[in-house]
């Protein structure tokens, strides 16, 4: 989660998704490169709460948030949502196993924000991780970072308190506490939005967005 990059609304979107990947690889992409990668990607604008993807869906794409933020969840038999994660730009966004394995979701990715992202599909990332170097590098690199990610999230829920896990979400991701509903962010750290308020009160913390 969290851009590498300023992503002013003055760039074309492609440009923008270059110059990710030649900062997360460390190298340069080619003008013949950028010509191909271009004829596999699609940009598409999402409005918010629009739905990315459904449960019982499968996940198609991933998508590269250009402007715009994400969340995905899943819903209990009570109708009670549990937040798995969220988005912003600079961001790959999908349900990793149902995208990979291309079978049905258990998660739903909600439109947080009126978006534009630059679709890819299954096929079509195999290709460009194969041919280019450089794209290869920065979405294996993408990949990690998603790993260490859930790694920490789980060691987070094991370990720390909730007045902790905030904190730490806090001083990770400061831009989220105002993009995100409160509710939202209880629910991604394990703990009641009452309990997230005590914590908030109590350490002076800024107040996280409303519904």
């Amino acid at each position: 989660m969290g851009a590498v990059l300023s992503f002013s609304q003055d760039i074309d979107g492609f440009e923008l998704l270059f110059r990710h990947w030649e900062a997360k690889a460390g190298s340069v992409l080619y003008p013949e490169e950028r010509l191909c990668i271009r004829e596999k990607l699609q940009e598409k604008r999402l409005r918010r709460r629009q739905y990315f993807l459904q449960e019982g869906d499968v996940c198609r794409y991933m998508a590269f948030l250009l402007r715009g933020a994400a969340r995905m969840f899943s819903v209990d038999e009570n109708g009670l949502e549990h937040t798995m994660g969220f988005w912003v730009e600079g961001d790959w966004m999908m349900e990793e196993e149902s995208f990979y394995l291309q079978t049905s979701s258990i998660y739903n990715i909600e439109m947080m924000e009126d978006s534009r992202v630059l679709l890819l599909n299954y096929a079509d990332l195999g290709v460009l991780m194969a041919e280019f170097p450089v794209v290869g590098k920065a979405l294996r690199m993408a990949e990690l970072a998603r790993h260490f990610a859930c790694r920490s999230r789980l060691h987070m829920a094991i370990k720390l308190s909730a007045a902790e896990r905030y904190e730490d979400f806090h001083n990770t991701h400061p831009g989220y506490i105002h993009r995100f509903p409160q509710t939202m962010i209880a629910s991604f750290l394990g703990v009641s939005a009452e309990t997230l308020c005590r914590v908030r009160r109590k350490k002076k913390m800024p107040v996280p967005a409303l519904l």
